[in-house]
């Protein structure tokens, strides 16, 4: 293949990841409302959506109701609200051999302040527990390995991106015992695209971080991933550009003699560029095994989304599309397609 044929697949490729929508989307009915900052994650035969954030009439909203999507219908259904409003927070679901599973997020803020606690949600019903958290529990990267949830970086609030930390940190889910971890070994931050893997393995991606010469919030384009077994961090290749309010999740490939998991990708999508380009719909995979990233079918709109692997899809759900809006945009598409060969 000549340089001229190679230079040009690439640019297809880079231009396929810039474009309004991708072939595969499937476009679902909206949302029963507009929002962004919400817990989103698959439980028990369920996409689950609860909090987050919108705007009327000028004014910011903080939410506290719960949604639960039947996929075999397409409907939503409204399960009790939770105990106050909350947005920004780190979710995952827990799944213990003995119990059944559940859905927990802890920390996050809503018009009070930051929600020192942690909740979880079972047989349709959210229960608070207190917590110890540090200061800097808002925007946090995070996720849920086995009966640890994991939050590093993050901020006191949404409008103190200037105290933002690396420190890392976990809580047990049985006992709410708080155990300092190493700290990110970057820039201080908060929105990075974030992920946790089966394997308690937590990736970090881009974010923002405060410029203390020019007072205004900068994007980062570094990663790493944080092994929560080892608690040490590892260095990734840099993002292909500096972003802040990107999505991550991980997928997976099964082996074709047998059902084991082999490496995750993760797929990256959506975000905030900067003030001249604002938001985007570029998606990369990355490839964790290779430690490289490689042009991924792009989202049907520019955002910060939320994104949830469930039953071979990945939903995208609402999230902030202008400053000061929130959409109810929904969609999926099969894992199947964004893939590689």
């Amino acid at each position: 293949m000549n340089a001229r044929l190679i230079l040009t697949t690439s640019c297809l490729l880079l231009l396929a990841a810039g474009t309004s929508q991708a072939a595969g989307w499937e476009k679902l009915p909206p949302l029963p409302e507009p929002v962004g900052g919400s817990v989103v994650e698959s439980h028990q035969g369920r996409v689950i959506i609860a909090g987050g954030t919108n705007w009327k009439d000028g004014t910011k909203r903080w939410l506290d109701k719960v949604r639960a999507l039947d996929p075999a219908t397409m409907k939503w259904e409204t399960w009790k609200d939770l105990d106050r409003p909350v947005a920004y927070t780190v979710s995952g679901v827990q799944n213990e051999p003995t119990k059944e599973s559940a859905l927990v997020f802890g920390g996050g803020i809503n018009a009070e302040g930051m929600q020192p606690s942690v909740r979880t949600l079972k047989d349709g019903k959210f229960t608070a527990r207190q917590v110890e958290m540090p200061a800097n529990a808002v925007l946090c990267a995070g996720g849920v390995h086995g009966r640890t949830m994991v939050f590093s970086g993050g901020a006191p609030d949404t409008m103190q991106i200037a105290k933002a930390g690396t420190d890392t940190w976990s809580v047990d889910l049985e006992t709410m015992a708080v155990t300092t971890l190493a700290p990110h070994p970057g820039k201080p931050f908060v929105t990075s695209g974030h992920c946790m893997d089966l394997f308690g393995r937590l990736y970090v991606f881009g974010g923002g971080t405060w410029d203390e010469k020019a007072q205004t919030v900068v994007n980062l384009d570094e990663a790493h991933a944080f092994d929560a077994r080892k608690n040490e961090w590892k260095k990734l290749r840099p993002l292909p550009y500096a972003a802040r309010g990107m999505t991550a999740v991980a997928l997976y490939q099964e082996k074709p003699e047998g059902g084991s998991i082999v490496k995750p990708f993760v797929y990256l999508a959506g975000g905030y560029k900067s003030d001249a380009e604002g938001f985007t719909n570029a998606a990369w995979l990355y490839d964790t095994s290779k430690d490289r990233y490689r042009p991924a079918p792009p989202l049907p709109y520019k955002a910060m989304v939320a994104l949830v692997v469930h039953e071979g899809f990945v939903y995208c759900l609402g999230g902030e599309d202008k400053k000061q809006s929130r959409t109810d945009a929904f969609f999926r598409i099969k894992v199947e397609e964004l893939m590689p060969e």
